[in-house]
């Protein structure tokens, strides 16, 4: 994936990067540590398509040079990456297995969650982060629990996979490592950490 784009087609990033940071970063937390909870993530950013103002913003908050990102194989323009590269000094790499972050490009789309980097027993840290883009949240579709939800709580969300609990159970039993998946909708964000278990379908 190229990289070059002109100059004047770069489009800004956080109006004030620490304190913009800091509440996204926030907001993900908090999504992180209550699964299955919408949390309000303010749209204050115009990225190029298609990343979403929301996707955009959680990259920003999380992204640093260190960070290798997975943006799909011809889906996502070379501005979005210049756009990500230039605010967040993150790596794009074509190699999904060695991705830190990985974007999908919608809930219809999600890879194989068995393809990205899972971790160690001894660094459960060095997992990947999926970052799913939807429409909409709803409270139902999946009844959740785990860390951090008292007793259970039901999610779902727009355009979800018939086959995308089984996928979960099957990262859920690879705990301590698998994969956590940040979903970001228009204003909100949520997660699924890998603890997080289905209880059942609704």
């Amino acid at each position: 994936m190229s990289l070059d784009a002109p100059h004047q087609s770069l489009r800004p990033g956080f109006a004030e990067p620490v304190r913009d940071a800091q509440r996204v970063f926030k907001a993900v937390m908090r999504a992180m540590s209550r699964p299955g909870s919408v949390v309000e993530l303010a749209r204050d950013l115009t990225p190029p398509q298609p990343l979403t103002p929301e996707v955009a913003s959680v990259l920003l908050a999380l992204g640093d040079h260190e960070t290798q990102l997975w943006l799909g194989p011809s889906e996502f323009s070379a501005d979005a990456a210049t756009f990500l590269t230039f605010h967040t000094g993150v790596r794009v790499t074509g190699d999904i297995a060695a991705a830190a972050f990985v974007l999908a490009n919608g809930a219809t789309h999600l890879p194989d969650f068995a393809t990205l980097a899972q971790g160690t027993p001894e660094y459960p840290d060095r997992s990947a982060t999926l970052l799913v883009p939807v429409a909409g949240f709803r409270s139902e579709g999946l009844q959740l629990s785990g860390p951090g939800i008292d007793g259970a709580i039901s999610f779902g969300f727009d355009g979800m996979p018939a086959a995308f609990a089984d996928a979960w159970a099957r990262n859920h039993d690879r705990y301590p490592c698998g994969i956590d998946i940040i979903f970001t909708a228009p204003g909100a964000v949520a997660a699924l950490p890998r603890s997080t278990r289905i209880v059942s379908e609704a």
